[in-house]
């Protein structure tokens, strides 16, 4: 059976009306504004959208339209713990949950010790042993690479919130969807860089050093994408195959982004490393997101022994 890979007309409005509002509230394009910082303000703006819903439509998913949306704010770069949220709703009864999705709360989701954007949330939940809990009260601050407000947590001493499955399969989607949108965009500013920039009589692009590894990670992207809409679509329609192909995406969606970032600092040069630099802000967003629990480690553990076979490099080789 044949994946149609257009979007349907929910997702397409759904990007349409999300790259409106990234564009009037943080300006054209991701890569020019540099890093956008966490605001209360504007994730309430965000969730007055409806984006929230999409999680939440009684205690169903809408998982493509999700991975749509969360593609677009990758690529405009929007702060905020999008993956988490969308996780957490999978987590939390009604009640619990209003607040958030209407943006007046925040609620960040992940395994100890570091959780992202912890240290700016009104709840901090914590999946251990399969279970979701809330964290306990206090928490310290930690620096990281993506600046991304993450905190050290342990997990609380309050019943558990349920089984964490669902909501981890929704953060994986969520993150796979965020770093393939946000690997997009620094390819297609690399790539207009290495088209116009010229050095010893040429355009970078006239280099096979340059345009090879550029080639490579949109072809990467592009199969990252395709398993991205194969699990979401495969999530919706409760196929037992969804699991895997989630954690395939992830896989997939985390290397290819990771390689996009190294592609752009290469093609840039040491300006592409520096922090006043184009690319570096929303590199580091990419290798923070990569390294997130549950990690791609975490996703490559949990696939079966057949689809984790068909997806090692190492069978490919020859």
């Amino acid at each position: 059976m044949a994946l149609a890979l257009d979007l349907g007309p929910d997702e397409v409005a759904i990007q349409d009306s999300l790259r409106r509002f990234c564009e009037r509230r943080l300006g054209p394009g991701s890569l020019g504004r540099r890093s956008v910082s966490f605001s209360r303000n504007l994730w309430l703006e965000l969730a007055e959208l409806g984006i929230f819903d999409l999680a939440r439509d009684g205690t169903v998913a809408r998982h493509q339209q999700i991975a749509a949306a969360l593609g677009v704010l990758g690529a405009m770069g929007f702060p905020g713990p999008l993956p988490q949220t969308m996780a957490a709703a999978m987590a939390l009864d009604e009640a619990r949950w209003a607040p958030i999705g209407a943006g007046l709360e925040i609620v960040s989701f992940g395994l100890a010790p570091i959780v992202p954007w912890a240290d700016v949330a009104d709840l901090v939940l914590v999946v251990e042993d399969g279970q979701v809990r809330q964290a306990a009260a206090d928490f310290d601050f930690v620096a990281t690479l993506g600046r991304t407000a993450s905190a050290r947590v342990t997990p609380g001493q309050d019943p558990s919130l349920g089984e964490a499955g669902h909501a981890l399969a929704v953060f994986q989607l969520g993150v796979s969807a965020y770093v393939e949108g946000a690997g997009r965009a620094l390819l297609e500013e690399v790539t207009d860089h290495a088209r116009t920039r010229r050095q010893f009589g040429k355009t970078l692009g006239e280099f096979q050093a340059v345009a090879f590894p550029l080639a490579e990670a949109r072809m990467d992207l592009d199969a990252a994408l395709v398993l991205i809409r194969a699990a979401a679509l495969a999530a919706d329609q409760d196929q037992t195959v969804a699991g895997d192909l989630i954690l395939a995406a992830r896989i997939a969606a985390t290397r290819a982004a990771l390689a996009s970032a190294y592609a752009a600092h290469q093609t840039y040069g040491a300006y592409g490393v520096t922090e006043q630099g184009p690319v570096a802000w929303l590199s580091r967003r990419i290798q923070e997101y990569a390294t997130q629990s549950p990690s791609l480690g975490d996703a490559m553990a949990g696939l079966s022994a057949d689809t984790a076979t068909s997806l090692d490099p190492a069978r490919w080789a020859s």
